[in-house]
């Protein structure tokens, strides 16, 4: 009986702890997103707009399940959205058209270093190496559950350079 209380007692203190990060991601308010922007929100157009100026559609593509992917290019921004919902964000600017800080909720934005990455996310589930014109570059994906998110750094300075999240459900729309 002592023996089982004492796990009861641990796994109520070390598991929400543990798991916080990949189990949070469920929740709306964990989403990953970028001043304001929420996977899977419905998009709006004046929204993005006053994040990253005037866009244009830069692509447009049918999913395998016949729905339509949008690609919007935008300044030192791409947004995609499906059935009118946002299913991936990535940015190369460190501030809004408004002069806004674009970074992640745990405030990691371009130009930070590959450090503070690592140290408010862990280990990366994927590392991928690039040598993007002329320029070696590594990216950290992180899987987690209802969201991707991948920060690409370059190597030369271990600055972040692009910042990108993508709905868990991308493959299967």
């Amino acid at each position: 009986m002592k023996f089982i209380l004492i796990f009861i007692f641990c796994m109520n203190i070390f598991l929400p702890t543990v798991f916080s990060k990949d189990f949070g991601g469920v929740r709306v308010e964990n989403q990953p997103c970028i001043a304001g922007i929420v996977l899977n929100e419905k998009f709006s157009a004046r929204k993005i707009r006053q994040l990253f100026g005037e866009g244009k559609v830069y692509k447009t593509e049918t999913t395998s399940r016949g729905n339509e992917k949008i690609w919007w290019s935008y300044k030192g921004a791409t947004v995609v959205t499906v059935k009118n919902r946002i299913k991936l964000v990535a940015v190369m600017r460190k501030y809004s058209e408004n002069h806004i800080l674009l970074q992640t909720k745990e405030g990691i934005g371009i130009g930070e270093k590959s450090d503070k990455v690592l140290k408010c996310y862990g280990l990366p589930t994927y590392i991928q190496l690039k040598n993007q014109s002329g320029l070696d570059t590594t990216s950290y994906m992180y899987n987690q559950i209802g969201k991707l998110s991948f920060f690409s750094i370059l190597d030369a300075t271990n600055n972040v350079i692009n910042i990108g999240f993508m709905s868990s459900d991308w493959y299967s729309l």
